[in-house]
């Protein structure tokens, strides 16, 4: 099933596009749902750095002004439909969006800033923000006037409160806060993508298209960057959070092989499981 219209990818995930009941989507982007990223922007996507955008995509710093982020799961294509269809000031403005991709406005994490702009909001919990108290009212309002945001709006949106107050979640373009990750504002997205959903089969054929696209480019390996999603990782590896930090940064999630049939050295960064992830993939597909 390919998609033909932005009418039909709406209807196909008509249960994601209801995370708002009454607030009205306005897409005036460019739709390009025939090409892959690698298609399209192959030659960027080799030289330009990448970096984790979570579990199911993967984020492309293309320029200064721009950021691909391209599915790398199911999961990741249901993200980019809610992305592309948020209607928020506070979203990065999507200025293109693909089979397997969009194209969105480039905002720079700062997480120390992040944290002191939802100072406020991280007093509360998910089930008091579902009874829209008037004291958060009152608190977005209020960053709403020092920021020039439209946070009150969220009250529309199923928000996953957890996701929505997390600084690492946050960009900032031109002194004003940008949500990076807009699944925060539909719970539903985080729901695991089950067998006979449409978006399987729309998946399968991207992979399709993302093959014959690594042919044309010359890409032998099977695990490009876009293609080693952590749920690819999970399967391998045991993963733990570690909140010590080297440089002033936190080291966050780190690796250990499940079994010692690879010969397992300890502890491993995300890039650094990647890198045995395709060594092990190399090495079973050899035999």
């Amino acid at each position: 099933m390919r998609f033909k219209s932005p009418e039909h990818r709406k209807a196909v995930f008509a249960n994601i596009n209801r995370f708002s009941n009454d607030h009205e989507y306005s897409n005036d982007y460019e739709y390009d749902y025939e090409n892959v990223a690698l298609k399209k922007y192959g030659k960027e996507m080799k030289e330009v750095p990448v970096k984790k955008g979570g579990r199911d995509r993967d984020v492309y710093l293309l320029n200064e002004e721009k950021v691909l982020k391209v599915a790398k799961s199911p999961e990741g294509l249901m993200q980019n439909t809610v992305e592309g269809d948020a209607g928020l000031e506070l979203v990065p403005n999507v200025s293109e969006t693909g089979s397997d991709y969009v194209l969105v406005e480039r905002a720079d994490r700062n997480d120390p800033r992040s944290m002191r702009f939802l100072k406020p909001l991280r007093e509360y919990h998910q089930v008091q923000i579902e009874h829209h108290p008037s004291e958060l009212q009152g608190d977005l309002e209020a960053l709403d006037t020092e920021y020039g945001t439209d946070t009150l709006n969220i009250l529309s949106y199923d928000v996953n409160w957890r996701d929505f107050t997390a600084p690492r979640n946050w960009g900032w373009k031109h002194d004003m806060p940008k949500l990076i990750d807009p699944g925060a504002l539909s719970q539903s997205v985080l729901n695991k993508v089950e067998p006979g959903d449409p978006t399987r089969k729309e998946w399968r054929l991207i992979l399709d298209e993302r093959r014959r696209a690594r042919k044309e480019l010359g890409l032998d390996s099977k695990f490009s960057n876009e293609h080693i999603s952590g749920r690819d990782l999970d399967k391998v590896f045991i993963r733990t959070f570690n909140n010590s930090e080297i440089d002033g940064k936190v080291v966050g999630f780190r690796y250990k092989l499940r079994s010692d049939q690879f010969g397992d050295k300890g502890f491993y960064t995300r890039e650094e499981a990647e890198e045995v992830f395709k060594k092990m993939h190399d090495k079973t597909g050899a035999e």
